[in-house]
């Protein structure tokens, strides 16, 4: 079984009027299929297949631990609990396998907190990497980063949190620290190793560490947050592997990225986890002396993050500044400062899990 270990801090409920707050498990939910067992197995000494395709006889992980099949299997488990929970079923990306541990830690977790409607985190940062591998090669918790500029939540806290857990596989890890970190009704059924018994302040951490809030109005990143990075690692430390998540607010602009939320939207599937198949975005621009109103309106409600790039030139080339929101509804307005820089046009964007959506080229008058 993938043991997990509490982050150094939990995390915040920093709740906006435009996103939900975030609603726990009641009980854990266990796996189904099992991908913790191998079940049946069949073949010889040196080949041998069984009906987990994650795993060999019985609970070791092997090389198929991140096999197209392995991922399709674990993430039917992933997809049990979330219906259980009246949640709609994620869909990888087409890319899943081809994806470093890393990128794949990153890329489950913005499709867990974009599907409950939070705004997707950034991107993977370089130092909040080398953070996450320096806690993954150790086995432990992460730390703040050096090297980053971390920002303060909406409670005046550091911007902070984190998560840990050992396994080859990191669909598994992401079902436990998701629908199965609370009290398991003995410590031998509790993978939460901090979670000691009903009510156990560390119960659904993780969940929270990673959705970016928890019981603790003082600390985290917070559910709203549209500017947070992440770090993530794997290390095969102890003979088994060993995964860290990392995320940081920053405290002003986001610093440059490695791979970012953005680029990994072409690979899913248009319709599935986010914005409806066909749905469309326009917007209108209204300036005054001091700032930019944009007027949006989407076809389709949804839930996710706006992105509002305004440029230079007045054919949207050239990219001035790039704003973004929370998404939850159909309509709404974003207004920006005028003063960064010249601005003579802006195009429109919508994010979430699954895709994303554009309008066309508005150019400002005046």
């Amino acid at each position: 079984m993938v043991a997990l270990v509490l982050a150094a801090a939990p995390v915040t409920p920093a709740l906006g009027t435009a996103v939900a707050p975030l609603v726990n498990p009641a009980t854990n939910i266990a796996p189904h299929p099992n991908i913790f067992a191998s079940g049946p197995c069949q073949g010889s000494a040196s080949h041998t297949t069984c009906a987990n395709p994650c795993l060999g006889p019985g609970t070791s992980w092997t090389t198929r631990a991140n096999s197209p099949r392995c991922a399709s299997f674990t993430l039917a488990a992933i997809n049990y609990a979330r219906a259980r929970l009246d949640e709609r079923a994620l869909t990888l990306p087409s890319n899943w396998t081809r994806l470093t541990y890393p990128e794949q830690l990153f890329v489950i977790a913005d499709m867990e907190r974009v599907s409950a409607g939070y705004p997707a985190y950034l991107g993977l940062n370089r130092a909040l990497s080398r953070e996450a591998t320096r806690a993954a090669a150790t086995r432990s918790d992460p730390r703040v980063a050096p090297g980053f500029a971390m920002g303060r939540n909406p409670f005046g806290q550091p911007g902070f949190d984190g998560a840990w857990a050992t396994g080859m596989n990191v669909l598994a890890a992401d079902f436990l620290w998701m629908y199965d970190d609370g009290w398991g009704g003995s410590a031998r059924n509790t993978p939460n190793r901090l979670c000691t018994g009903p009510g156990a302040w560390a119960c659904w951490s993780h969940r929270d560490e990673l959705l970016g809030s928890s019981s603790d109005p003082k600390a985290g990143v917070g559910l709203t947050c549209s500017t947070c990075e992440m770090g993530a690692a794997f290390a095969p430390a102890g003979g088994e592997g060993s995964l860290v998540d990392l995320i940081e607010r920053p405290a002003g602009r986001p610093p440059a990225m490695t791979f970012t939320w953005a680029h990994e939207l072409a690979y899913f599937t248009p319709g599935a986890n986010g914005i409806p198949s066909g749905a469309t975005v326009s917007v209108r621009a209204v300036t005054t002396a001091g700032e930019i109103t944009l007027a949006w309106t989407l076809s389709s409600a949804s839930a996710g993050e706006l992105v509002a790039r305004l440029y230079a030139s007045t054919d949207c080339t050239g990219v001035a500044q790039v704003e973004t929101e929370p998404v939850a509804g159909s309509t709404g307005t974003l207004t920006v400062p005028a003063g960064v820089g010249p601005v003579s046009s802006v195009r429109l964007g919508v994010a979430g899990a699954a895709g994303s959506v554009t309008s066309g080229c508005v150019a400002l008058a005046g």
